[in-house]
């Protein structure tokens, strides 16, 4: 995940908060799903690539509804932040194996 913030302020540059958001759909298979609420998201420790901001991240146990990730504040000027998730998913005993599908949707506010 990047996070490219080009909104430079001339009336207050130095504060600029964002919040990342996450949010799956259920995986499924040809017979079988895994739901949204069995997946958990770590964001792991943010790289600070390009500019200054503090971010904060979060981990969760679940993605059934959209939840915050990671958080950018104290930021100054452009700057670009980017991680690499983990993510978990919780697979009981009686599913099925094979090959399941679904997306995680990441939103920047």
């Amino acid at each position: 995940m990047t996070v490219t913030d080009t909104r430079r302020n001339l009336v207050n540059p130095l504060i600029r908060a964002w919040t990342t958001d996450a949010i799956a759909t259920d995986f499924i298979s040809g017979t079988d799903s895994l739901t949204a609420s069995s997946i958990g998201y770590s964001a792991g420790p943010a790289t600070i690539l390009s500019g200054s901001a503090g971010v904060t991240e979060t981990t969760r146990e679940t993605l059934l509804n959209t939840v915050p990730v990671q958080t950018g504040a104290s930021t100054t000027g452009n700057h670009v932040v980017r991680w690499r998730p983990t993510l978990t998913i919780a697979v009981p005993g009686l599913k099925s194996a094979g090959e399941y599908r679904g997306s995680l949707t990441h939103s920047v506010s």
